[in-house]
């Protein structure tokens, strides 16, 4: 009598383990929809959907990354900072932390400092360009938002694929994909 009670128990343990409570559910639906509205370039409905999410869960490392890039694409640099601090104290060994603090420096740039650094590696004075897009966005690279025609012409399309199959965890399958590719050797 007593093990189908000990079974029947560790039965619904696992259960509320394995299946999540209705506070992610709808944590998770929401984060979709707000990966919806950013698809649809609508910042101010991503901000409404992820502002839902924190009132739950305000420690939550995805909302508080997505809300900051979000608030840095409607102007609101005070209000990304902010985001940023929190997902800072809330998860300070984030991945998410460096790169969100970059979009929204690239989203809020002094846009006439870019133009400078892009003047400046045009006219071949690459050292000049290089410090100042560090010094515009405190990384070693600027984000991809901010790159217009990092690809030379000459290299195409296919040192693009290659550039970003390099940079996605299959890389090797994305490679074999890739027309006169068909090693998973690195020549490719």
């Amino acid at each position: 009598m007593l093990l189908p009670l000990l079974v029947a128990t560790a039965s619904a343990q696992v259960l509320a383990v394995a299946t999540p409570s209705g506070s992610e559910k709808a944590i998770a639906v929401l984060l979709e929809q707000a990966n919806y509205w950013r698809l649809q370039n609508r910042p101010d409905q991503v901000v409404r959907a992820l502002e839902r999410v924190l009132a739950v869960d305000p420690r939550n490392p995805e909302a508080l990354a997505s809300a900051a890039q979000a608030q840095a694409q409607l102007g609101n640099r005070a209000a990304a900072d902010a985001l940023i601090a929190r997902l800072r104290a809330a998860s300070p060994a984030d991945q998410r932390l460096q790169e969100t603090d970059v979009t929204v420096r690239a989203a809020t740039i002094d846009q006439n400092a870019l133009l400078e650094a892009r003047r400046l590696a045009q006219s071949g004075r690459g050292a000049e360009a290089v410090a100042q897009y560090r010094e515009l966005f405190r990384s070693p690279t600027p984000p991809d938002s901010t790159r217009r025609n990092s690809t030379p012409p000459w290299r195409g399309p296919r040192a693009a694929m290659t550039k970003r199959a390099r940079a996605s965890p299959g890389w090797s399958s994305a490679r074999r994909a890739m027309p006169g590719c068909s090693s998973p050797m690195p020549r490719c």
